[in-house]
């Protein structure tokens, strides 16, 4: 990593965790609306959440418009090096992880491994117009999704980074391990537009 990478993230990160309780609401609802003009969320029956942490923009309201319409909602949970999901409903229960990030509670029979959801929603710390992501720096989606690296005709799941408009940036540098993103939705627009 380099330390202009280092840089950003660490700025980044600060501006996000700064933003007050109110101005994470507004954006995290201007997403949610945003995101059900996809038409891959209009037809996914699956979809994979974050729990917001840290300033990210926050999941719920989505969460409740998808139960709603009958979506599967799956959260990601820690394990080893990469991330697997579980079911997440209205009446899940959370614990925090070794990060301090709320992960469901669950049973070793209700993970899902990544490449069984239809889209998820990922968290990001900043992207660029080519869909490139710079996330916490720990590795786990890029290690999740990497099987996405080695098919050439790979369906599912679609990637979509939810984060605030102020997120974005001229350029990544992005890595050979580096996962792409398939769309970013903040709270002004989708990219790449519909």
């Amino acid at each position: 990593m380099t330390t202009q990478t280092s840089q950003l993230r660490q700025a980044m990160k600060k501006h996000r965790k700064a933003l007050n309780p109110a101005s994470i609401e507004l954006a995290s609802r201007s997403i949610a609306r945003m995101l059900w003009r996809l038409p891959e969320m209009q037809r996914a029956r699956r979809v994979g959440i974050y729990i917001a942490a840290f300033g990210e923009v926050s999941c719920a309201p989505f969460i409740d418009q998808a139960l709603l319409r009958g979506k599967r909602i799956f959260a990601p949970v820690l394990r080893k090096n990469t991330l697997l999901y579980a079911p997440l409903r209205n009446d899940t229960k959370l614990t925090n992880n070794r990060y301090g990030i709320p992960e469901p509670v669950h049973t070793r029979q209700q993970l899902v491994a990544a490449h069984r959801l239809d889209i998820v929603l990922v968290p990001l710390v900043a992207f660029d117009s080519n869909l490139n992501r710079l996330g916490m720096g720990g590795g786990y989606y890029d290690r999740c999704f990497a099987f996405r690296m080695r098919r050439c005709n790979f369906r599912k799941p679609r990637l979509v980074g939810a984060g605030y408009s102020f997120q974005q940036v001229r350029q990544l540098r992005a890595a050979p391990w580096d996962v792409p993103l398939d769309r970013v939705v903040t709270e002004t627009e989708i990219l790449p537009q519909l």
